[in-house]
């Protein structure tokens, strides 16, 4: 037993008598004790969550059938919860005698042979719950399902570092958890929680405003930290050395969710190079100008130009009443910010140019003309999922002669000329019955407004103002719903002057599933290339009667039939949000829901269906999601169900255990719907891509 002696003992008994020895004999072995029953707990508990019983608690049915098996596994889970109250029972009883004997020992010995006896205990108490805890972990490896075989690769994909930084232990453990990580929370953001709930509960009357302040005045007070955080010590001082470190940029790859470590030079090196394309980006050389003030300016003064011009189909009405009016009003605006995600599965390393527009001038005009634009969206060769794709594809078939194509959109965003994204939004809003019931904004206000987002795409990076004076910015709201509009536009003409069009065209955003005489391929990939000299489409054939298309992969069969399975991407990590981060169980019950949907409605045979769910449930077990979580289908089910009638407002509460629900409660009392966001994640300690620093400088 290293670092333990017994002559503390010895010395007590000469020193103080066999009384004092009694006592000192008792600290040490309730303390054994309260320590041997805290491990028990610790491994009961274990069990619990992972929906297994140990051999003793496996009791064999005198009736050997389906009804008996299951009664006796109810007994033994009733077993196991006695087992858990009773080592609560035990450590409560066992901590008062503690205290007690402290007491009276403390007033028979010195106070430096008191010390020393307690460091004896501990050291004797620690070597005991070591062994302990390594005996329970073996116990529990053999009790438990066998990991899946791929797990430890999988867990090599989520952090990819191809930076001169070797990663220590702590450092690779952390990152691996992912941005969205929410860290368990030691306060409250009480100025946050108060000012979102006084946003949601305005329309209440009075009395019931004062009635849901008191219940948020006294769960503040009461609300305690959890007593354990979710993530070591050693990993959140790795996180913020990290954090520190200038030489290297932690972001996310730009599919699969994995986290890449870069050295800051060679990051900063591509960023410039993709700001150097003349043709879509322009440096501002006039140090002196200031494209976000002068932006926020333009704007203000456009929106007070339309302001009070009457609707054109009710003149009793404003274009732009002026709640609307203040919300798209620019004050206090910072800049764009343009980053690159690193495109991991390509060689090099390009990086995927994004632009976040979020507090820019034209931030807020533009996810309101989004709203606007949306319903445009109508043509039949979009689909809108994977679940509406394979329900149309299971009742196609493939001819003999006929292959699948997939044609792919190159730089769809920064391709689509904004003269005719504006043309086609002119043209479908013409012919839109239902403009009116969405906005009280004429046709030509519409048009003037995205016009000037489209014009006004001015972002920052590392100090230097650009303007991107080609195509739409990635990040923009209003981007995707011009991107699409334009393929519509592009697929419907391409589809209607083809000399032998395909059999059937499928497109989600820029990528397509098409069946197509063999023939005809390379008639058709001209074709598509030659109605905009700025939209290029690159074209992937099938490989031995499959191709992928979304999280899809279809197979043809020799009959013609199509087959459907589930597909992964090379870039694929299988990192979902981490059962241990601190979010609320509906977020996690989500990501379960999602991947167990998915799994039972794309398979085209039950086998395939099968094997995608035990898939699921590997992956999900290796993101920490305990057996009785995944396969809870009623709590999932239920977290589906949602009323919102008679809704009288929205909260967004940060979330924290124990508090949250307990508010939640309360205003869902008042019909007011509750939605939760984590507190603080890894995504706010370590710097982001989103470069921000310069704002304050570039704002006269």
């Amino acid at each position: 037993m290293p670092g333990y002696t017994p002559n503390i003992f010895n010395f007590i008994r000469n020193k103080n008598g066999s009384e004092a020895l009694k006592l000192a004999r008792t600290l040490e072995r309730v303390t054994l004790s309260v320590t041997r029953f805290k491990d028990h707990l610790h491994f009961n508990h274990r069990l619990k969550d992972n929906n297994v019983l140990p051999k003793s608690l496996q009791f064999n049915p005198p009736v050997k059938s389906k009804e008996g098996w299951k009664i006796a596994r109810k007994a033994g889970q009733a077993y196991l919860r006695l087992r858990i109250s009773n080592c609560h029972a035990q450590i409560k009883k066992l901590s008062q005698r503690l205290t007690q004997t402290t007491h009276k020992l403390q007033e028979m010995v010195y106070k430096e042979s008191f010390d020393t006896l307690l460091r004896t205990i501990e050291q004797r108490s620690q070597w005991e719950a070591q062994r302990r805890r390594k005996c329970h972990k073996k116990k529990l490896q053999n009790i438990l399902p066998r990991p899946p075989t791929h797990e430890t690769n999988l867990k090599d994909k989520w952090v990819v570092n191809i930076s001169d930084r070797p990663l220590s232990a702590s450092e690779h453990s952390a990152l691996s958890l992912n941005f969205n990580f929410a860290i368990t929370p030691q306060s409250l953001p009480v100025p946050q929680i108060v000012s979102s709930i006084e946003s949601g509960i305005d329309q209440l009357p009075d009395a019931e405003k004062d009635l849901v302040r008191a219940s948020v005045t006294s769960a503040i007070n009461s609300w305690r930290p959890p007593p354990r955080k979710n993530i070591t010590s050693e990993e959140e001082k790795a996180l913020k050395d990290l954090a520190k470190d200038k030489s290297v940029t932690i972001l996310p790859a730009d599919k699969g969710r994995a986290v890449v470590v870069m050295n800051t030079i060679e990051y900063t090196e591509k960023v410039n190079n993709l700001l150097n394309d003349d043709k879509t980006y322009q440096k501002i050389t006039d140090k002196r100008r200031n494209p976000t003030s002068s932006t926020e300016k333009s704007l203000n003064k456009l929106l007070l130009q339309i302001k009070d011009q009457p609707a054109s189909h009710d003149s009793d009405k404003k274009q732009l009443e002026p709640k609307l009016y203040h919300k798209l009003h620019s004050t206090d605006s910072t800049p764009a910010s343009f980053y690159g995600l690193p495109k991991i599965h390509k060689d090099n390393v390009p990086l995927r140019p994004i632009m976040s527009a979020i507090g820019s001038p034209t931030y807020e005009l533009s996810k309101y003309l989004a709203n606007i634009l949306s319903p445009l969206q109508n043509n039949k060769y979009t689909v809108k999922n994977s679940a509406s794709f394979v329900e149309k594809i299971r009742t196609m078939s493939v001819d003999p002669g006929e292959i699948l194509v997939s044609f792919d959109v190159v730089s769809l965003f920064t391709c689509i000329p904004t003269h005719l994204a504006i043309e086609v939004v002119k043209e479908r809003l013409d012919l839109d019955q239902s403009l009116p019931e969405r906005t009280n904004l004429s046709i030509q206000n519409i048009i003037a407004l995205l016009q000037f987002v489209l014009d006004n795409n001015f972002f920052v990076f590392q100090g230097d103002h650009f303007k991107q004076i080609f195509g739409c910015p990635m990040g923009s709201p209003v981007s995707a719903i011009l991107a699409n509009l334009v393929m519509e536009y592009v697929e419907e003409k391409a589809l209607l002057s083809a000399p032998n069009s395909p059999k059937w065209w499928f497109r989600y955003v820029d990528d397509s599933h098409v069946c197509i005489k063999r023939e005809h391929v390379d008639e058709f990939h001209s074709h598509l290339n030659s109605i905009n000299t700025n939209i290029k489409f690159t074209i992937e054939i099938e490989s031995e009667g499959s191709i992928a298309f979304l999280d899809t992969k279809t197979t043809r069969q020799d009959d013609g039939s199509i087959t459907v399975s589930v597909y992964r991407k090379a870039t694929h990590t299988d990192r979902y949000l981490d059962f241990k981060s601190h979010h609320h169980p509906q977020h996690k019950y989500s990501v379960v829901r999602t991947l167990m949907d998915r799994a039972k409605n794309i398979p085209s045979t039950e086998e395939e269906a099968i094997r995608e769910t035990k898939r699921v449930a590997e992956a999900l077990t290796a993101n920490n999601y305990p057996t009785n979580f995944i396969y809870n289908d009623r709590q999932r089910n239920r977290q589906q169900e949602v009323d919102d009638t008679g809704q009288r407002g929205m909260v967004v509460l940060p979330y924290a255990k124990g508090f949250s629900e307990r508010i939640a409660r309360v205003l869902r009392g008042f019909n007011i719907k509750v939605a939760h966001k984590p507190i603080r994640t890894i995504s706010k300690i370590l710097k982001k891509p989103k470069d921000r620093n310069f704002e304050q400088m570039s704002r006269s």
